[in-house]
């Protein structure tokens, strides 16, 4: 890596690229740039849907204009069918898990090498840009992957909480292991989740759903053990060009406006763009870190459109920081700053491009569109700024302070890391004319390149300490314990000691060969003491150091041990998490089965109820059939009884006026012969006229013919006027009801015929009427012509749904008695007063069959 750094050419140490005289890179040159990667992935719509866009292979795509297309309409030169050439392309089956593989796993690896990286999803609105970057919880996406990820790599070597602390200057410090319990106990309170700005209608987050989520194995190897490690992440937004913290504080006094402080970018000593004041909230896990996205998520900006629901209105950078720092040689807990790297990862979900002609936005809603695209124009222009200055070799200005979030990446194009793009494409035919630019701006994209500078290399640390000391630790840890314990299991009474000397001092009278004897035999004692001392050291050392490889060993196949238990854990937890996923989808299925047999069983009672309801209706309709019937039958009957006396009264009329025609005629003949029986003649022959009839005898002749009538009358035949015998024939059981004011009683053989009855003259309960099968009323009243009329209403009994019973009215019967010794009045003829004669009386005659007019006199 010294050699890259060395061959960087002095002159590109300016802070654009693009600055760079003009002269074409060699083969040397060419080791310090890297191309930004540029991937496609195609987001899956229905089958019915027309598409535009064809994938060719796994790097190669076709798009062709629809009929209705405006470049079709125009003429232009995006009227044919183009390919473009991309790192890699997604096609519609792709999951989440290759597209993370291929993206963002690599960057993860850099980001634990130390070195920067940034992620970024690319496209137009609804075309999949949010449900990439984050996903749900049973599929996620790149940035709880990424997270993910990260956490199975370190999670043995993170430091103890508080142990680096940010110095508000885009860098950190490292405090002592009591400094950092101090600065924990007075950690501020959890956030308080702020409502967003422009909430959607129906907004609902990826990950608030109550299913588990499913949880990225993967793990990186590489990780340097003798590293302690901490990891940071902040949340963002550029919204209508201006920066906001989605995880700061909010005021607790509920009296105080809460809204959102913008921020400022600052430059650190590095020179690398960064916000100044954002919060940087230290995480020990993904689940924390996945809880702090999900915070800042709900006060995102997103709002309904007419082309996505859940439309995001701002532009989000959500950036991890991993902080890694030396141990020192005497103790894990203690980390050399000297020693000290950070690096980040930004993953951003740039907010997708609209048209008003299309959205038909208004309001707030053009006017964030409008800062949108104008970002996003920034951003294309930077590109292509940086596209001609490498390409041509222009020293051109590239505008990265027209646009926040260009100000923010202006590190990352300078060589601050590495840079992908994941363009996000939805292949309906009526998008065509948006994601044509996207293709060109991916396009153009692909063709430039940002230096890797020696600045963004993992510093060579000066790190004086023997590799694997971690472990190193341990194990001296370990053989401290052990020898403690046998120094405790020792015999303490056991001392070793070569004594002292015996006397040896010189006096007059000493002996001195005596005293050179003992000391000597002391000398000689001392000796073999050392000597026996010396086997017994070397024996303890053999011994030791036999335990020591035994130690090893054992350290060793522990080791093994531990490997292969934890691949053996790691196999269970996976059966586990898939025993737990079938079980979730099992008890998804069954709850949509529970739902499914619920609605069915919903529907078949509303289906029943339909079905009682119409035959409720029927019936109904059945009755009010019976009803009309029986009423209309009733006034037919009532009708043919009138025409019936009717006709009988009229006939009744005429033969009366006969009778009197003809007891005139009678008596008018009557009166002839007694005429014609008085008649005299005078001598010539000549009738005389006839003498007046007296009273006495006009009396007796009236009086002889009424006696006459009488006994004609007398030799007449009776009839009875009373109709037909009832029809209520049959084993039903009847309920007889007769009205009070039926007085006259029908105790003759012409009576209804009721095997079974049951007579009342007040009707009970409708328990006492459902247990009859008929029914009959019984009324008396006068008809028109003053007889006595007694009518039997007749009709079914059925029982109702509610428990009672109703009647059906389908008959009428009526019963008439008339005297059989009634005579009817007779006009009395008009008889000729005394005095008076026929001639006076009528102005016609009939004698013998002709007829001759008469005169008054």
């Amino acid at each position: 890596m010294q050699k890259l750094g060395n061959t960087f050419p002095k002159h590109a140490r300016a802070r654009t690229p693009g600055r760079t005289p003009g002269v074409r890179f060699n083969s040397d040159e060419a080791l310090l740039w890297q191309p930004v990667e540029i991937y496609c992935r195609i987001r899956p719509i229905d089958e019915a849907e027309e598409r535009c866009i064809r994938v060719l292979d796994n790097k190669t795509l076709e798009i062709a204009p629809p009929g209705g297309s405006l470049a079709i309409r125009s003429q232009t030169q995006n009227a044919k069918a183009m390919q473009y050439t991309f790192t890699k392309v997604f096609d519609e089956t792709a999951d989440q898990k290759e597209v993370f593989d291929h993206t963002a796993k690599s960057l993860v690896s850099e980001l634990l090498k130390g070195r920067n990286g940034l992620l970024f999803a690319y496209g137009n609105s609804g075309s999949g840009k949010t449900h990439t970057m984050t996903g749900d919880n049973r599929n996620g996406g790149l940035l709880p992957r990424s997270v993910d990820v990260l956490f199975n790599s370190i999670s043995m070597y993170l430091a103890t909480p508080k142990t680096f602390k940010s110095d508000k200057m885009n860098s950190f410090d490292v405090l002592s292991p009591v400094d950092a319990l101090a600065e924990t106990s007075k950690d501020p309170a959890e956030k308080v989740p702020f409502p967003p700005r422009t909430p959607s209608r129906n907004r609902q987050d990826a990950y608030e759903s109550k299913e588990p989520r499913t949880e990225d194995l993967s793990f990186l190897s590489g990780v340097d053990s003798d590293c302690l490690y901490a990891v940071f992440v902040t949340y963002v937004e550029i919204y209508n060009n201006s920066v906001f913290d989605l995880l700061e504080n909010q005021p607790t006094d509920s009296r105080a406006k809460a809204y959102f402080q913008t921020k400022v970018l600052r430059e650190d000593s590095l020179r690398r763009m960064y916000v100044h004041n954002a919060t940087q909230l230290e995480v020990r896990n993904a689940d924390e870190a996945l809880e702090a996205f999900k915070r800042g998520q709900k006060r995102r900006r997103v709002a309904q459109t007419t082309s996505n629901d859940e439309s995001s209105r701002s532009h989000s950078i959500f950036t991890i920081r991993l902080v890694q720092a030396s141990l020192s040689g005497s103790t894990a807990e203690v980390v050399d700053k000297s020693t000290m790297t950070v690096s980040q990862l930004s993953l951003v979900d740039l907010a997708g491009c609209e048209r008003r002609n299309r959205t038909n936005t208004k309001g707030d809603r053009l006017k964030e569109a409008g800062n949108i695209n104008n970002t996003l124009m920034t951003l294309r222009n930077c590109i292509e700024v940086l596209r001609e200055n490498q390409l041509s070799g222009t020293n051109k200005i590239v505008p990265y302070r027209d646009s926040k979030i260009t100000h923010i990446f202006k590190s990352y194009f300078e060589g601050e890391g590495k840079i992908k793009m994941v363009v996000c494409v939805n292949p309906r035919a009526e998008d065509f004319d948006e994601t044509v630019l996207v293709f060109r701006f991916a396009e153009m994209a692909r063709e430039i390149s940002v230096p890797i500078e020696p600045k963004t290399l993992p510093p060579a640390r000066p790190d004086p300490y023997i590799p694997g000391r971690r472990k190193q630790n341990h194990f001296q840890q370990e053989i401290d314990r052990i020898s403690r314990e046998e120094h405790a299991n020792s015999d303490q009474n056991v001392v070793f000691s070569l004594g002292t000397f015996p006397p040896h001092e010189l006096f007059q009278n000493a002996d001195i060969q005596e005293i050179l004897t003992n000391l000597e035999s002391h000398l000689k004692h001392r000796i073999d003491t050392r000597s026996q001392l010396n086997s017994n050291i070397m024996l303890r050392r053999i011994a030791f150091r036999d335990r020591l490889v035994a130690l090893d060993n054992d350290s060793h196949k522990l080791n093994f041990e531990v490997q292969t238990l934890k691949g053996q854990l790691d196999v269970e937890i996976s059966k586990r998490r898939k025993v737990d996923t079938d079980y979730m989808n099992a008890r998804q299925s069954n709850d949509t089965k529970t739902r499914r047999l619920a609605e069915l069983e919903r529907r078949l009672a509303s289906k029943d109820q339909e079905l009682n309801d119409k035959d409720l209706k029927l019936r109904q309709s059945q009755m009010e059939v019976e009803r009309v019937k029986s009423k209309y039958s009733t006034k037919l009957l009532d009708e043919k009884e009138r025409i019936q006396r009717n006709a009988e009264r009229k006939n009744a009329e005429e033969i009366e006026n006969l009778n009197h025609q003809l007891a005139a005629r009678e008596r008018y003949l009557r009166k002839l012969g007694y005429m014609a029986s008085t008649k005299k003649f005078d001598n010539v022959g000549n009738p005389t006229k006839p003498p007046a009839a007296s009273d006495t005898d006009l009396q007796a002749l009236d009086m002889a013919t009424t006696k006459r009538e009488e006994r004609e009358s007398r030799r007449d035949r009776v009839e009875n006027f009373r109709q037909r015998r009832s029809k209520s024939v049959g084993g039903e059981k009847w309920l007889d009801h007769r009205s009070p004011g039926v007085s006259v009683p029908l105790g003759t053989v012409l009576q209804p015929l009721m095997r079974k009855r049951k007579s009342v003259t007040e009707l009970g309960s409708p328990q006492a009427v459902g247990k009859c099968d008929r029914y009959v009323l019984t009324t008396q009243d006068k008809d028109s012509g003053g007889e006595l009329e007694t009518r039997l209403y007749k009709g079914n009994v059925f029982p109702t749904a509610g428990g009672g019973a109703q009647v059906v009215l389908n008959d009428v019967e009526i019963l008439k008695q008339t005297s059989p010794t009634s005579v009817k009045k007779r006009r009395v003829p008009e008889t000729i007063l005394p005095g008076e004669t026929v001639d006076s009386k009528c102005k016609t005659g009939i004698v013998g069959g002709l007829s001759s007019k008469k005169s008054k006199r």
